[in-house]
This record gives structure tokens, sequence and C-alpha cells, in this order.
């Protein structure tokens, strides 16, 4: 049996393509022309029961079917931006999980005239390092700014979420690697006297010692 929304797909295709308005008749006898099969009260009551698209419209007073072109041009403009708000999500939910991870504030400065706050980075002495909203880096002076404050993400675009992790997981990636420079520099620069450091293989050491003795 054909699906609801095949027998939708057919009749939008031919109401597309046809230059008038057709019954619900007419309708059947071009979809059985396309291997379609399909009764006339089943296909009315999908038509007036089922019918999910905006595009297919009817006169209720002839009960004649046509595709509405600016309709359907609408409702590919929202399937369009839904599914854009759909990714934007998904991506603003992978960056927040992103930052629950690395375990940061949202911390944010505002500046005269714009609409929304400046993700605060660091403080070099009168200046702010800060991710403008389209992801770039900017160095301010602090009294152009409000003082840094917590605030919700969603004041925040995807950009500077994205570019502020990066440049945090960037950031803890040179300390990792400053702490681990300097670990092997103070190992190789610490002397221990030769008689306080057993430098022979493990069992000897074990070996050398007596039951009972310390």
């Amino acid at each position: 049996m054909t699906s609801v929304p095949t027998v939708l797909d057919y009749v939008a295709e031919i109401l597309e393509s046809t230059s008038r308005p057709l019954l619900a008749k007419e309708i059947c006898d071009q979809l059985a022309q396309k291997g379609l099969a399909i009764e006339r009260p089943k296909l009315t009551q999908i038509l007036w029961k089922q019918n999910d698209r905006i595009e297919l419209v009817v006169d209720k007073q002839t009960f004649k079917w046509r595709y509405d072109f600016e309709a359907a041009t609408k409702a590919a403009e929202a399937a369009k931006n839904k599914e854009e708000t759909r990714k934007q999500l998904e991506q603003n939910a992978a960056f927040l999980e992103l930052w629950e991870n690395i375990g940061f504030e949202f911390i944010g400065v505002w500046r005269d005239r714009t609409d929304k706050p400046f993700f605060f980075l660091s403080q070099n002495g009168d200046y702010y390092r800060l991710v403008g909203h389209a992801g770039n880096f900017l160095v301010e002076r602090s009294y152009k700014c409000s003082p840094p404050d917590t605030m919700p993400p969603e004041q925040f675009t995807s950009a500077q979420i994205k570019k502020t992790a990066e440049e945090i997981l960037r950031e803890r990636h040179r300390e990792a690697i400053d702490r681990a420079q300097s670990i092997i520099n103070m190992l190789r620069d610490t002397v221990s006297p030769p008689d306080d450091v057993y430098v022979g293989p493990a069992i000897v050491r074990v070996g050398c010692v007596r039951p009972g003795q310390a």
C-alpha cells in the first residue's frame, strides 16, 4: 500500500505541472497514469484529513485542488530555517558540553553601542584580551569596558564560544608543556649524595635484608 506522504508527493507533482485546478477525480485519473491506483474516496480523505502540505489548497466552493507556489516557497524557506536552527542548536550544545568539560565560566564585558557582550579571556595590565562576536581577537583598554562578569551562555555567539574554547584549550596545552619541561629541568638539576642513592637492581636490595633485621 502506498504511503500517505508518497501520495501527497505525486499530487503535488501533478498540481504543480498543471495549468488549472483539478477535482479529486481528475487527480485520481492522472495518478493512475503514473502507475498509482487509488480510489477517489481514499484520495479525498487523504487530501482533507491527512494533508500537511500547505502548498496543496482547495477551493471550498468548487472543491478543486491547486498548487500554491507562494505557499510552497514559504514552506521551503521555513524548512531551510528550521534545519539551520537545528544545526545551530546542535552546534551550541556541543560547545556547551565542551565548555563544561574544560571547566570555565562564561565571562564577558560590555562596551558602548554593542548588542552583545565580548568574551573575556584575560587581563594584561590596563588591557583586556577579548573575543568579538565574529570570533575575532581584540585587545581593548579596560576603562572602555564594563568589569568582567559571569553571563548566561546564550549571551554569546557560537563563533565567540568556539574561538574562546579553542584558545583556552591551546593555553592549557602550553601550560602542560611548560609544567612538563619544568619537572624535567628540576630532575636534571637535582643532585643527591651518592651514599643516599641506591642504583643497583631491586632484587639485590631485597635479598640483603633478612627476616627480623631492619
